[in-house]
């Protein structure tokens, strides 16, 4: 039920129903365009949605629910996702992670499981993988230990302790044939690391700024890439081997870009001033970028989402189109950086295609906050 203008498009307030005749949505036009608020309902008439659009653009909060429950807590200007999730959720999210039980899927079941210092630590590394992901809108629910991914990476790191260096194609230091085989696949299917605490190691990879690795960021990467369900972690001696190279959950929201620090709220535990920020593009809506096209701005702005006059300068930048993880990347690290509480900065990405072609731009914004 809606009235249109002159050309036909809908103006005015607007109410549509569900088959069963419970109301589904209702909102206002503007010449064929939502202006106003908007709310969405499922067909036990709970609400799903509920927004304001401004000029066609979302604007203000946006509230979604399931079954009544409130999934996410979103604030968007102008069409830009400002803060995908609220504080509170952050806060609450995060302390449910911490309690998280982390399943052992796969492989054959020892007949009298015992929690050994090391099985407790690998639980542990996970959950710190969790959080991570969760901060970065990266699908975490799931995410478990894979008994067969646990036994390549053990060895990984038992033939990395023989050799006494990290290598990801280590030649046999004297190994049984099996056992190097298997040490093999674990130290090329993983993410390395040189010492001894694996939820350290998780830290390192999504670091992944010293100069050996900023250029592509290439454990953070794989660590963030949606389609990770599974992983395993090995450990002997100085060396941690945590096998990335997992693609196996099948079902993954839409998403357009994966950036770290994450937009929105990012607590400052999980970022230093000195670490690489990084924009992972989806492949299937972005084509290839080219370095030399991309150009990357970082504002400071203030509590009234102001920005600065002047962009921070950059003291590296690179785009690396290698097939590590969910896609290509875009990294920058800007100079004079801090994360204090409410500390906001506003990213502006141009340069890009769309796997159609057409000019693409990516806007968001960034505050850091000091959790309780």
């Amino acid at each position: 039920k809606y009235a249109v203008d002159a050309q036909g498009k809908k103006h005015g307030p607007y109410r549509s129903y569900h088959p069963n005749g419970k109301l589904h949505v209702a909102a206002n036009y503007s010449h064929g365009i939502p202006d106003g608020p908007y709310k969405e309902y499922d067909e036990q008439g709970r609400l799903a949605r509920e927004a304001t659009y401004r000029a066609g653009l979302l604007h203000g909060q946006q509230k979604v629910y399931e079954a009544g429950k409130l999934l996410a807590h979103q604030v968007w200007r102008h069409g830009v996702l400002l803060y995908p999730k609220s504080l509170r959720q952050i806060v609450v999210g995060l302390a449910r992670i911490r309690k998280a039980r982390v399943p052992v899927v796969g492989g054959r079941e020892s007949p009298k499981p015992t929690k050994t210092r090391q099985e407790r630590q690998r639980a542990e590394a996970v959950r710190t993988l969790m959080a991570y992901r969760f901060l970065c809108d990266v699908p975490y629910r799931g995410m478990a230990l894979d008994r067969d991914y646990n036994k390549a990476c053990e060895a990984a790191a038992t033939l990395l302790e023989k050799l006494g260096h990290l290598d990801h194609t280590p030649p046999n230091p004297g190994l049984a044939q099996d056992l190097y085989k298997l040490a093999y696949q674990g130290a090329s299917h993983s993410n390395l690391s040189v010492g001894r605490d694996m939820v350290a190691a998780v830290h390192r990879f999504m670091d992944d700024s010293d100069p050996g690795n900023i250029s592509r960021v290439g454990h953070r990467r794989w660590l963030l890439n949606p389609r990770m369900l599974k992983t395993g972690l090995g450990r002997r001696g100085r060396f941690v081997a945590m096998w990335a190279m997992d693609a196996s959950r099948r079902e993954v929201p839409d998403w357009d870009f994966v950036a770290f620090p994450a937009r929105g709220y990012m607590p400052n535990r999980y970022f230093k001033p000195h670490y690489a920020w990084s924009i992972i593009l989806n492949p299937a809506k972005f084509a290839t970028p080219e370095k030399g096209k991309v150009t990357v701005r970082l504002f400071r702005v203030n509590q009234k989402l102001q920005k600065a006059r002047r962009p921070l300068p950059l003291d590296y930048f690179n785009v690396s189109t290698d097939h590590l993880g969910a896609g290509p990347v875009i990294i920058f690290r800007p100079r004079g950086l801090v994360t204090d509480h409410h500390s906001r900065y506003m990213v502006e990405v141009s340069g890009l295609r769309r796997r159609d072609g057409q000019p693409a731009e990516i806007k968001y914004l960034v505050e850091f906050v000091e959790l309780p």
